[in-house]
């Protein structure tokens, strides 16, 4: 009898102890809601109706031209870029200076034999 007592005891403490600290009810703070759609990039002059494409992307057009040696431009490709320079930065970096770190002496040694075309 007493076990079955221990047993409704213990499983109601141990409901107690995890409300209390889960944060309880009303009491927790509320999310601020998600920005799913950037409205800086829409140009809301056009309707949607009429050209949704640009109504989705002018301003975005507008800010990043397509550069006149690419065929197409996106923000993929600004990421790419971007990765690009810096791997570049990062590489030349490690090969002209000398570092404690191995890692970055192996990097910079391998980067300066595949840049070595003559060899």
């Amino acid at each position: 009898m007493y076990q079955k007592i221990y047993g409704c005891l213990s499983f109601i403490l141990l409901i107690f102890a995890a409300e209390c600290f889960a944060g309880g009810g009303d009491k927790k703070p509320k999310k601020k809601p998600t920005k799913f759609i950037d409205k800086i990039n829409m140009d809301i002059s056009i309707k949607p109706g009429d050209n949704f494409y640009l109504y989705a992307n002018a301003n975005w057009l507008k800010s990043n031209p397509v550069p006149s040696i690419k065929t197409r431009w996106g923000s993929f490709d600004v990421l790419r870029e971007e990765s690009s320079k810096r791997l570049n930065k990062f590489l030349e970096e490690s090969a002209n200076t000398p570092l404690k770190n191995r890692t970055n002496i192996m990097l910079g040694d391998f980067y300066t034999c595949a840049m070595d075309s003559i060899a």
